[in-house]
């Protein structure tokens, strides 16, 4: 008559199956993770347009100096200049965790702005590469440049 034994540590299928799927439910948690996570830190003129006209960006934040924002302006922007940010970020909580595109006149100072929001928790923020004046070039030509 032969014994079958269970080799050592070995667990139950039904554990087994049970650990698997809880792996597999981890993982699964965590690449949902990195996806909300994973937008660019960069987006380009025409997708913040296409976004603005599909009414699906909760924020357009414009970070430049209150003469240049007098000078001309994205229509339904929030202005909080750059160096104004820190003492005003209560005022970006309720978009903690959803879309914000920054913008500048070129794209530099909403860059360091986006870097620093990140760092503050706000994931999603990102900087619209070639600020205000690549938005008059190429969305509304009309706008003035300086």
């Amino acid at each position: 008559m032969l014994i079958s034994r269970k080799p050592r540590g070995a667990r139950p299928k039904n554990q087994r199956r049970r650990l698997a799927s809880d792996q597999l439910l981890q993982k699964a948690l965590r690449w949902h993770e990195i996806m909300e996570q994973a937008l660019p830190i960069e987006i380009d003129v025409r997708s913040v347009k296409a976004l603005l006209d599909a009414e699906t960006l909760p924020l357009l934040l414009d970070c430049r100096e209150q003469e240049e924002y007098d000078m001309v302006c994205i229509q339904g922007t929030r202005h909080i200049p750059m160096n104004e940010i820190p003492n005003r970020i209560a005022e970006l909580d309720e978009f903690r965790s959803q879309q914000i595109v920054v913008h500048c006149h070129l794209g530099g100072r909403s860059l360091q702005v986006v870097q620093w929001l990140r760092s503050q928790g706000f994931d999603h923020a990102q900087n619209m590469t070639g600020g205000i004046d690549a938005w008059t070039i190429e969305i509304e030509p009309g706008l003035p440049r300086y």
